[in-house]
């Protein structure tokens, strides 16, 4: 977009941190102090003499916008007050409107706070201010630039805003019109000014006739919706509003249709802003200034940097960064919150000022387990979706529901990248991606890799830099795993402290002392979960009204059972769910009494009461109910009603035992509410987190336990149907015909047994191993030949091919491709690739069996054993003799090396070992994706083993000739991982200047330009000292500045020519560019070239030594852009200039040449030549 509206940007951006407001009016000029043509900015020998110009009247576009409305329309806004005579002025208009809308504010005040249209949450307090603000906006401009009539819109809103309401929902529909219009309005009047105002309307070119022709349809449609709301709000039909007004719909004068309008409009002031002259008129700049407004539309932050996508691609990128199912986890607890539960926490002070407030701040809602804190999380997700949608705001929101031992919901990594997608875009652009991103994306998946910790880290940080502000709900952050929760507090921390525009971060948990520690550097507000007593009596009501139903008895004993209940519930949701439970199993008042009476002290002293009737259950129903909880405690996914009723049947016995059927009401009855159905999901889970915490406290009801219990359920279906079926022989995986039953290869328990055996066998500890090892090696076989049921499960999978659950270990985010664990006929390389160690002990310590089996992946079993992590396993595979330092054609692997493999899947310990074994940690790789394991370790931003490796004498300063980087060093700034790059420059004496044989950058200095990582590119240039005009031998770009501007990546080139004092006309040596502007022109990227002409002073007709080009304006007329090319031209580049080494010759013969219509059009009008 334009110059201006960057201007306007950073100065928006700059005005919220400082705290500054607009401007003071000026005081109202004469008509001898209006702007004269040569002030106006307009294109060359478009604008008529200053004299010519003062004499002209100012066009009245909103009259002619009047008169093209019907009859009818026309009778409506003359009762709105709108008149034939001459308007009064402006300024006054202005500052009356201002009045009514202040006196509409104090009746909101008074006598509404919100109300709810379209499903949308309408705070008025916020739609007021916004109003206000415009308006203020609105009279600074006309004050000092507006012609007169423009005070035609804003005398009707003025008479809209004092038709009296008496309904909420009313002055929703009232504020929300006013709220468009006025906005849309002050937007309008500036485009006016800027781009028609000083033109005579026969010397109009085709972009300003276009744009004329905008505005009045948009005037008329402003018109529309104001004669229509006048109209309907009269009559007093608050719901005929909505529906007319409100609701997106096909009625020319909607709300939804003058937004789609304002679209529409602004790609013609994009038009129009190219053509104005690079010397524009300061006035005209300023007022375009006074917009700072924090609309997406105008906001080149946001619409620059997005890339639209087809639905097919958008989705798989979405589902590649994240899998996780945020929204559905969403929508199960909201829609099983009590309707009108968790006001008082959206309405309490402290959350009003942590969500108010211009600066980022954390709001940390603590509460005892069962006390609703994910009910009320789920009602601030809510409010901050109102928030953002309507209107629809420049606002980010990202959420994440954490789920102890649900991997990966507890996976701190998991909730980064979860948090990287739901930012990845706009809410107004759902359909597009961030450009960098995508990028990344692809690069990602060309590696085999997927965001790691830093990654997620810096991508968040970048979409919280585009967003005007952003939103961040964290529920439930004591489940996230303790081992690593302190890295997700300080990456929100991160967020808070480095983000240069507001972010709101809101957590839920229990009182945890080292989350207060954690947390108490950090600017924060909170409240405790357990001021809900009127929240929980909502629900007992709610509840009762439902078992009513069944029980009519219950109604006349509900207050006492709501006064019950309230005074002993602790402010516990749970403990009350428990009791409700119970008293909906009563048959009469006599037994509904004798459980008010008995009522448990505590949410423990009730799970004590519902084991003691669990333990009471006759024995087959006793069995099933402990099998259902095992399961659901160790599933490695939550488990359908298919999966689980099946899974319960199986006796965990070498020979398979089945118990008899039951249903899904008769599990629900059995579990007593310990456990419930996830509606959304349809799947089985604990009923609160309290219960899995319960259980974990009894004897063998530990995970380990549950997970050898699943183990040998699965290995026991397994042999069972292997023994009867081969999968080779006419298995058709596709066909569901049989499904129902249990031992048949396509049910659903028969798949999930299929793909996760191997998970519990992982999950069993050294305690359950022997009672698993027996029944393990009976499916495995022996090491060096396996059985027939691990042949056939092994054939199974590979017919399933790509159709596999993504818990699977042969799902992508694992990296386990059945190459790697054939041939199907050595059960060797399944006990190296998933690391069964110890529960095979006697086999790896006693068995003897050949150390020279390669896998159809053509890895050895060392190699393999490095793939899974196994230290153990390793150690004990050296010792029989195994070659610690054997290498691998890129054709197996693109690590290279064991090391290598080691270090690129981040085994810590593992590569620790491998170095003590001998392993050569200098070793240059001849094939595959990365020279050494430094290299792989860096590329993948594992600083441990980074620091490790250059402990053990790794030299830091080694070229390569594989891989896209040719050092380590640019490979650790190519990531961003800032971390890495000082620890090789400060303990591995990294030379930062260092340039590679080959490669895609040159050096660490342009790897990081080249990809914006801006922190990276002021550690190297201010400590590590690095040359900003050092000439590249290799790689794309020639220089780091060049890297720079060709990405576009304007914060960085500013960095590097303002602050670094790079050469912006460094003449390069190497690339496909030739010069920093070429670059930045050849990607399309007019601020940057705007800022190399304009502040970097880059010659714009310098001729190129290399490179594709030969000059600017080529790589401009290569890269189809007409936008650059009418800015170089109107910079005075020179359309004719010849390149003698360029076939062609000229910027026009390559414009033809590629047949870019626009741009050849463009550099005729100049003047060009064919030549």
């Amino acid at each position: 977009m334009s110059g201006c509206f960057s201007r306007l940007a950073n100065k928006f951006s700059k005005g919220k941190q400082d705290g500054q407001k607009g401007p003071p009016p000026d005081p109202e000029p004469n008509d001898e102090s209006r702007p004269s043509a040569s002030e106006s900015g307009q294109p060359d020998g478009v604008a008529s003499s200053g004299e010519s110009l003062e004499k002209q009247t100012p066009k009245d576009r909103w009259r002619e916008a009047f008169n093209g409305l019907s009859e009818e329309k026309r009778e409506a806004l003359k009762k709105l007050g709108f008149s034939d005579e001459k308007p009064g002025p402006m300024g006054s208009s202005i500052k009356d409107l201002a009045g009514t809308v202040k006196e509409k504010q104090k009746a909101c005040e008074d006598k509404f706070l919100k109300t709810k249209i379209c499903g949308k949450e309408i705070v008025f307090r916020e739609y007021t201010a916004d109003i206000v603000s415009w308006i203020e906006k609105a009279g600074n401009i006309a004050i000092q630039f507006a012609p007169p009539q423009a005070s035609l819109p804003w005398d009707l809103v003025k008479n809209l805003m004092k038709i009296p309401v008496n309904e909420s929902e009313q002055m929703g529909a009232l504020l929300l019109t006013t709220q468009v219009v006025v906005s849309i309005t002050t937007r309008c009047q500036v485009y006016e000014h800027t781009y028609l105002n000083q033109i005579a309307e026969d010397s109009l070119g085709a972009a300003q006739s276009q744009l004329e022709k905008r505005l009045i349809d948009l005037y008329k449609t402003s018109l529309d919706l104001l004669a229509k709301s006048g109209s309907l709000l009269s009559s007093g039909t608050p719901r005929r509003i909505v529906q007319a007004i409100v609701n997106p719909g096909k009625a020319k004068d909607s709300l939804d249709n003058l937004g789609k309008q304002e679209d529409d409009l602004l790609k013609d002031v994009q038009a129009c802003e190219v053509g104005r002259s690079a010397t524009a008129d300061k006035r005209s700049n300023e007022m375009l200034e006074l917009l700072q407004a924090p609309m997406t539309r105008v906001d080149e932050g946001v619409s620059k940097l997005l890339t639209h996508m087809d639905e097919k691609e958008h989705i798989e990128l979405l589902e590649r960064i994240s899998a996780i199912p945020f929204g559905e986890h969403h929508d199960e607890v909201s829609e099983k919150r009590t309707p009108e539960t968790g006001d008082w926490l959206v309405e309490h002070k402290n959350f009003d000022h942590w969500k108010e407030n211009d600066s980022s701040l954390l709001f940390w809602l603590q509460g005892d387990p069962g006390s609703g804190k994910t009910y009320l999380t789920s009602k601030v997700i809510d409010a901050m979706k109102d928030r953002i949608s309507y209107p629809l705001k420049n606002e980010g929101l990202a959420f994440f529901y954490c789920k102890r031992d649900d991997n990966p919901r507890d996976n701190p990594l998991a909730i980064l990248q979860s948090l990287v997608r739901q930012l990845s875009t706009t809410a107004k652009s759902p359909k597009s991606i961030q450009t960098e991103l995508r990028e990344v994306c692809i690069l990602a998946r060309e590696r085999g890799s997927n965001f790691r910790f830093d990654q997620c880290k810096s991508q968040v940080l970048r979409s919280l830099n585009i967003y005007e502000r952003t939103t961040i709900v964290i529920d439930a952050l004591d489940e996230c795993e303790p081992e690593s929760r302190d890295e997700l507090i300080e990456a929100l921390q991160f967020f808070i402290e480095e983000s240069k525009n507001p972010v709101k971060v809101f957590i839920s948990s229990r009182p945890d002392p080292v989350l207060k520690n954690l947390l108490e550097n950090s600017p924060n507000v909170g409240i405790q979960a357990s001021d809900n007593q009127e929240d929980i009596r909502k629900f007992i009501n709610a509840e009762l009204i439902k078992r009513t139903k069944a029980r009519p008895f219950l109604e006349t004993l509900k207050p006492k059972i709501i006064a019950k209940l309230l005074e002993r519930c602790q402010g516990m949701f749970q403990w009350v769910s428990l009791q409700l439970h119970q008293i909906g199993k009563s048959s009469s008042e006599d037994s509904v009494y004798e459980c008010l009476d008995s009522l448990p002290k505590g949410l423990e002293a009730a799970y004590n009461k519902v084991w003691r009737e669990i333990e009471g259950q006759r024995d087959s129903d006793r069995t099933l109910t402990k099998r259902a909880l095992l399961w659901v405690m160790s599933a490695s996914k939550p488990m359908t009603t298919d999966e689980l009723l099946s899974a319960i049947r199986v006796n965990p016995i070498e020979s398979l035992s089945l118990s008899g059927k039951i249903d899904e009401e008769g599990l629900l009855s059995l579990c007593n509410n310990l456990l419930v159905i996830d509606s959304q999901l349809k799947v089985w889970r604990f009923s609160h987190l309290s219960v899995l915490e319960y259980l974990q406290q009894k004897q063998d009801w530990n995970l380990p336990h549950a997970h050898c219990h699943a183990a040998r359920a699965c290995l026991s279906v397994l042999s069972a149907i292997y023994e009867k079926v081969d999968p080779e022989a006419g298995l058709d995986p596709s066909d569901h015909s049989k499904e129902h039953e249990i031992l048949d290869p396509t049910h659903p328990f028969q798949r999930y047994a299929r793909h996760h055996w191997i998970l519990h066998v992982q999950g069993t500890r050294t305690a359950e191993e022997t009672t698993l090892a027996s029944q393990l090696k009976a499916f495995l076989g022996s090491p060096d030949v396996s059985s027939l049921h691990y042949q056939r499960w092994y054939q199974h999978i590979v017919l399933e091919g790509i159709d596999i659950p993504r818990t699977s270990v042969f799902y992508r985010a694992y990296w386990v491709s059945t190459p790697e664990i054939a041939p199907q006929n050595v059960a060797l390389f399944a006990m190296c690739r998933f690391s069964f160690d110890s529960i095979l002990r006697d086999w790896w310590e006693d068995t003897s069996f050949q150390l020279t089996h390669v896998s159809m992946g053509g890895l050895d079993l060392l190699a393999t054993a490095a793939l899974g992590g196994c230290r153990p396993i390793c150690k004990r595979l050296v010792e029989r003799g195994m070659d610690v330092n054997a290498t691998f054609d890129a054709s197996v692997t693109s690590c290279g090396s064991i090391l290598t493999i080691a270090a690129y899947h981040g085994h810590v310990e593992l590569v620790k070992y491998l170095v003590q074994a001998g392993a050569d940690v200098n070793k240059v790789l001849r094939s595959g994706y990365y020279g050494n394991a430094l290299d792989a370790a860096a590329k993948c931003g594992h600083i441990e083993i980074v620091r490790s490796l250059i402990q053990a004498g790794t030299d830091v300063n080694t070229l390569f000739e594989v891989g896209s980087s040719g050092s380590v060093l640019i490979s650790a700034a190519v990531e961003g991982s800032l971390e890495n790059v000082k620890i090789m420059v400060q303990e591995g004496k990294a030379d930062v200047n260092l340039m590679p044989p080959r490669g895609v950058y040159g050096s660490a200095l342009a790897a990081a330009a080249s990809r914006n990582h801006l922190e990276t590119v002021k550690y190297l240039v201010e400590k590590g000292h690095a040359d900003v005009n050092l000439v590249l031998e290799t790689g794309f770009h020639g220089s780091a500045l060049a890297a720079a501007a060709s990405g576009g990546h304007l914060e960085t080139v500013k960095y590097l020519v303002q602050d670094a004092h790079a050469d912006v006309n460094l003449m390069l040596q190497t690339g496909r560019l030739g010069s920093a502007l070429a670059a930045a022109a050849s990607g399309g990227h007019l601020e940057t070239v705007k800022f190399l002409v304009q502040d970097g002073s880059a010659e714009v007709n310098q001729s190129l030594q290399c490179g594709d080009s030969g000059t600017a304006l080529m790589a401009a007329a290569e890269s189809g852009d007409a936008r650059i090319l009418e800015y170089l031209i109107s910079v005075n580049a020179d359309v004719n200039q010849k390149v003698v080494r360029r076939i062609g010759g000229s910027a026009l013969s390559v414009a033809l040449s590629f047949g870019y219509r626009d741009c050849v059009a463009v550099l005729e009008e100049a003047g060009a030549k064919d030549l």
